[in-house]
């Protein structure tokens, strides 16, 4: 195994979650999703149907997402 690969320390309790952290010079974002899938679909275009949510991993990722929630605008809807 190579020595930059971290090793868990097995004495510690480890989060149910894997994280996925993105980099880009000075800026990280940390998330976890969630996947969800119907179980007995009754049709079978919605057999192979998933839908995966992703949530913020810690507080600067949270905050940074409202902060660009924000100063985003709606959709605008026209029929």
């Amino acid at each position: 195994m190579p020595s930059r690969v971290p090793v868990p320390a097995l004495a510690t309790a480890l989060a149910p979650l894997a994280f996925l952290e993105l980099r880009k010079d000075d800026l990280t974002v940390k998330f976890f999703s969630i996947l969800a899938t119907l179980g007995t679909p009754q049709d079978i275009t919605m057999q192979e149907l998933r839908i995966e949510c992703f949530f913020p991993g810690d507080a600067t990722t949270e905050a940074l997402m409202r902060r660009l929630a924000a100063a985003s605008s709606p959709p605008v809807f026209r029929p």
